[in-house]
């Protein structure tokens, strides 16, 4: 387990710590001895809108990330967002789509600061972010020092567990949120009873994973789109975005579903990080981003070329973007500290 360059305790678990910001309307209800979300204020005067954000009561928010390569490789030079919120295209040109920046935890992160200024999100794990290929970190955004994960390249939901059910059954790591980011590699298991099992096997082990807190909220993700094909077209186009949709997000969506009813007291929630790409879904820093046409996806730039199963940096923003904004904050604030 590494330790972190900024931290060290007793868990000598590695710690990145990113402060975030934004708003949110809507109180929490109490539960679960939480803080408060902040509140925004939006004044019309004449043409003139003008939106003021309190933040809440500030609290931390300690994440751990059950992830594959996508959630490993992180690495961004500058930040995905302006202050507003619009996209950061770097000045346009190659460097809006650049092929060196990618991972959608630091705009996960980043999104969050524009929702709700009073939280701080520390990312926790046994190792910590690589660069493409799992060579060294050099990114310098939003620090020179790579934030931590227990993601690991290569692993599906079974070889991820053999390495990692360990820490989790000890509880080595203190977190209130974990993510159950999966799919990529286990799209090639197309029995989907089996991929179901397994998937809810790894959710009640990060529910009962946690050091410091027995009911960690579990966010589910369906995998973002990659190619998988080589460059081919076999299947063609159509054939694989159908079966991207259903092994990325439909099985894992009816396994959270199907967990909900066999163990109510999990804090599960699935978050679809692939169908936003297949609708162009409008966002704040993407209000009219083309990432598909008649429901065919630009698999060029979405992924990193020579790459193909891997995002570049819009699409590794927009997933972000989009992974954050599916949080519910007043949900999130009962288990800040």
């Amino acid at each position: 387990m590494t330790a972190s360059p900024f931290f060290s305790g007793p868990l000598a678990a590695c710690l990145f710590v990113l402060s975030l910001g934004g708003c949110a309307s809507t109180p929490p209800n109490g539960s679960g001895g939480g803080t408060t979300t902040g509140t925004t204020t939006t004044t019309t005067t004449g043409s003139t809108t003008s939106t003021t954000t309190t933040p809440g009561t500030p609290g931390t928010v300690r994440v751990y990330v059950a992830g594959e390569s996508i959630e490993r490789r992180n690495r961004f030079v500058e930040a995905p967002f302006t202050g507003g919120g619009a996209l950061n295209d770097r000045g346009g040109g190659d460097a809006r789509n650049d092929r060196e920046e990618y991972g959608w935890s630091v705009p996960l992160a980043d999104r969050l600061r524009l929702r709700d200024p009073s939280l701080t999100i520390v990312f926790v794990g046994a190792d910590t972010w690589l660069d493409a290929d799992d060579n060294p970190y050099d990114g310098t955004y939003p620090s020179t020092q790579p934030g931590a994960t227990s993601a690991i390249s290569g692993t599906d939901i079974q070889s991820w567990l053999d390495q990692r059910q360990a820490e989790l059954t000890a509880k080595t790591h203190c977190y209130d949120v974990a993510f159950a980011a999966r799919g990529g590699n286990d799209f090639g298991n197309e029995d989907d009873a089996d991929y179901k099992t397994r998937l809810k096997a790894l959710v009640l082990a990060l529910a009962a994973g946690s050091s410091c807190r027995a009911d960690p909220i579990i966010y589910v993700t369906g995998h973002m789109p990659d190619d998988q094909r080589g460059g081919s077209k076999d299947p063609p186009d159509t054939t694989y975005i159908a079966q991207q949709k259903h092994r990325f997000v439909e099985r894992a969506q009816a396994a959270v579903v199907e967990l909900a009813a066999e163990s109510p007291q999990i804090r599960a929630h699935f978050i679809d990080l692939y169908t936003p790409f297949l609708q162009n879904k409008p966002t704040a820093a993407f209000p009219s981003e083309v990432w598909s046409t008649n429901g065919i996806l630009d698999f060029a730039k979405i992924t990193r070329p020579d790459d193909l199963y891997h995002p570049r940096r819009l699409a590794s923003i927009f997933a972000g973007e989009n992974a954050a904004d599916a949080i519910d904050l007043v949900e999130l604030h009962t288990v800040a500290k």
